[in-house]
C-alpha cells in the first residue's frame, strides 16, 4: 500500500489523459498497462476510462 502514497490522482478519473508524467504513471500503474498500450486504447476507442479498461481487458 505505501507504493500508492507518491501517486498523484487525477481530479476526473472519468477521463484519461497521458500528457503528464504523473498522469502516465498513475495509469500505467492503475490499469497494469503500458503508457502504449493505453495510448493505443485511446486511439481507439477514445479517452473514457470504461472504454479503455475494456479495451485493455481490465
Amino acid at each position: 500500500m505505501s507504493e500508492k502514497l507518491h501517486l498523484q490522482e487525477p481530479q476526473d478519473k472519468n477521463f484519461i489523459s497521458l500528457r503528464e508524467p504523473w498522469e502516465v504513471e498513475y495509469w500505467t500503474h492503475t490499469l497494469g498497462a503500458t503508457k502504449q498500450k493505453i495510448s493505443a486504447a485511446i486511439r481507439a476507442v477514445g479517452n473514457g476510462t470504461k472504454d479503455v479498461k475494456s479495451h485493455c481487458g481490465k
